[in-house]
């Protein structure tokens, strides 16, 4: 069951990586941050819902798709590594 051990490694980095991300960009940069997201944002400010669609689904969406990407890039390589020749094919 190697996609079990892969969901956990995921879920375990993927939450670690929130973690990170909150205390060493999102805290000291919060001024700064909101400032980019107003900029971003104000050609939908005036259409609340939109704006609540792109921030709420669309953005979430890719930046899971990407971490999920990376993370899994790294899990394979790592378990290709172990594997001889036939067992990845």
């Amino acid at each position: 069951r190697p996609w079990l051990m892969q969901m956990l490694v995921w879920g375990f980095l993927a939450s670690a990586e929130k973690v990170v991300t909150a205390v060493i960009v999102i805290l000291p940069l919060h001024s700064r941050l909101d400032a980019v997201a107003q900029l971003i944002e104000a050609p939908v400010h005036h259409y609340p819902k939109v704006e609540l669609l792109l921030v709420m689904v669309f953005a979430p969406v890719i930046l899971n798709g990407l971490f999920f990407w990376a993370i899994d890039s790294l899990i394979m390589r790592r378990t290709a590594g172990r594997m001889s020749g036939a067992e990845i094919l």
